[in-house]
């Protein structure tokens, strides 16, 4: 029997202020932080942007740009890619989730690390957003 697929969901934007304490805690601004920055070190062309919160059918979440535009990232693998704001999205927040996971030793940042990988696999995706961060 095949498993379900892993759905995302938008969080409603009236709950996207109070996403980042739900899901970080005191370490929220940190995780914001290393948002941006992997954003911007992966996408040099990026400008600061709104971003929403997805959550995911496995448990686990993402951050995503709003806007609807391509972006190309370039790894520190190499790897280079151009990808929808969707799949940018989950790259930088993969990168985020591991640095914060590791500096913090968060059970919980690494299980929701491994969640969302298991989404991107099977995101439209999944081979340059898995390209980017493997």
């Amino acid at each position: 029997m095949d498993e379900p697929r892993i759905t995302s969901y938008a969080v409603a934007l009236e709950d996207q202020a109070t996403y980042y304490a739900t899901h970080f805690g005191d370490l929220a601004p940190v995780m914001e932080s290393s948002l941006h920055a992997w954003m911007k070190g992966l996408c040099p062309q990026y400008s600061v942007c709104k971003w929403t919160a997805h959550e995911l059918s496995n448990g686990g979440f993402y951050m995503r740009p709003a806007q609807e535009e391509r972006f190309q990232l370039k790894s520190p693998n190499g790897f280079s890619h151009e990808v929808s704001a969707d799949a940018a999205g989950i790259v930088v927040s993969m990168f985020a989730i591991n640095r914060v996971a590791n500096a913090t030793e968060s059970g919980y940042l690494v299980d929701s690390y491994h969640a969302l990988r298991h989404f991107a696999a099977e995101h439209a995706e999944g081979s340059k957003i898995l390209d980017l961060t493997d």
